[in-house]
């Protein structure tokens, strides 16, 4: 028992250990200048919109929802500052991680060593933009946390107002930027279990669970759309490829930078393709196991990893389908790195399961497989993901420190350090004076 009770304080320790080195590069590197989409997306909240505007309010495919309540939110308190989007994404990965941790303790009973691997996966370089590249809250950390408290919730049996809270929480997940993807994957989802239950097996149960989250999601997705006009988040967009592999490439590259390869090569490639076959595996090794389950309990498990993995792919090919026409390069991006957690702390936790209940997987000890490929694939990227982060905290000081709040100099600022923090340099400074008059 004081063994087992030592690993959960190593666990816990590690977690610690990667939020405190995180928050405090954060707070060593991060200036008070906005970068490129931020601007975009500063408008309504310069203007201080009503609640239910900033709710609704839709940039390129998404609407911002509740993230972007609480960063208007921490304005009218702190002040405008550009370090509030990065704070918010950090505390959300702290709670991701929490989550995540609570997940395995709530399915396995105990933390297990390898279990090290969850907050190294959360805290990675990996995902240096959701910090210092602009991004805004609902993109990324803050819906990652959504989900993963969805998910929890509806694991968690005789819990109160439980179905209340998995509404509530389907309805915000819709709201929270490319996260709507994981409703349309609940939807999916019910469609492939009443298919199921109607063609394949007439007796199999369907649970009171799935159909009022299913409800919630229809009517969220009804209300997602209700004036929604397509706006391709590129300008280069084509609806039709002019290769069918074009797609289906760039999502194996999205997946190999997840993995720390950075060049378009076939090995690149054949690295992708393995991170998408396996989260596929996931996905059908789970189907295989809910149907031959009786138990309530594991079927909602396996549920829960179909959901993760699944949207993590539908992600995956929706970035792949609006973004492959800016080249193959374009997608080793640390921006579609948040979103691909799921389908790898899926993976990970159903292997975890397996070496728990099969004697004969015991030997392989998968979850130690897992945890080893992790480090490896994680050290290989780290010198680039580390280049590219200084790179842009490099850029982003030299040029706040040039402004050296005068934004009337803004253009000759990126010209002078040749790094634009905005394509349009005027659009900038008229944002950024209209920001100071308000100070």
């Amino acid at each position: 028992m004081l063994y087992k009770s030592k690993i959960e304080v190593l666990v816990i320790c590690c977690f610690l250990l990667c939020f405190l080195s995180m928050g405090a590069y954060y707070f060593l590197n991060s200036v008070n200048l906005f970068f490129y989409d931020q601007y975009v997306a500063l408008e309504p909240l310069i203007e201080k919109k009503d609640f239910f505007t900033l709710f609704n309010y839709r940039q390129e495919l998404f609407r911002m929802g509740i993230g972007y309540v609480l960063w208007d939110t921490l304005n009218s308190i702190f002040g405008i500052d550009a370090r509030i989007p990065g704070w918010i994404s950090i505390s959300s990965l702290f709670f991701a991680t929490a989550v995540a941790l609570l997940l395995l303790k709530k399915i396995f009973g105990r933390l297990s060593f390898f279990d090290i691997v969850v907050p190294l996966m959360f805290f990675s370089p990996k995902i240096y933009e959701e910090f210092f590249g602009g991004m805004y809250p609902p993109l990324g950390p803050f819906g990652l946390l959504l989900i993963l408290s969805f998910i929890y919730i509806y694991l968690r049996e005789n819990f109160k107002y439980r179905r209340i809270l998995l509404l509530l929480f389907i309805f915000l997940i819709t709201y929270s930027g490319y996260a709507f993807l994981f409703t349309v994957t609940v939807i999916v989802f019910f469609i492939f279990v009443l298919f199921s239950k109607l063609f394949l097996d007439r007796d199999s149960y369907m649970s009171k669970d799935i159909i009022v989250i299913f409800i919630g999601a229809v009517f969220s997705l009804l209300l997602f759309f209700r004036n929604y006009h397509f706006e391709p988040g590129v300008t280069c967009f084509k609806s039709i490829p002019e290769s069918n592999f074009q797609i289906l490439n760039y999502a194996s590259l999205v997946n190999s930078y997840y993995a720390g390869f950075f060049k378009v090569n076939a090995i690149t490639l054949v690295v992708g393709y393995i991170g998408l076959f396996l989260k596929i595996v996931a996905i059908i090794t789970a189907i295989f196991f809910k149907n031959k389950n009786s138990n309530y309990e594991s079927k909602k498990f396996f549920e829960s990893v179909i959901l993760l993995s699944g949207f993590s792919i539908l992600y995956v090919f929706a970035v792949s389908y609006g973004r492959y026409c800016l080249g193959d390069s374009s997608a080793f991006t640390s921006r579609y790195m948040a979103f691909l957690i799921p389908g790898f702390l899926s993976l990970f936790i159903l292997l975890r399961y397996l070496h728990m209940k099969f004697i004969k997987l015991k030997r392989l000890n998968l979850p130690s497989i897992f945890f080893i490929l992790f480090v490896i694939f994680e050290l290989n990227g780290y010198p680039f993901w580390f280049k590219e982060m200084n790179r842009l905290i490099k850029g982003k000081k030299a040029v706040y420190q040039c402004i050296s709040g005068n934004f009337q100099k803004i253009p000759m600022c990126q010209e002078k350090n040749s790094f634009p923090i905005n394509f349009d340099a005027d659009f900038t400074q008229q944002i950024n004076i209209k920001i100071k008059s308000l100070q």
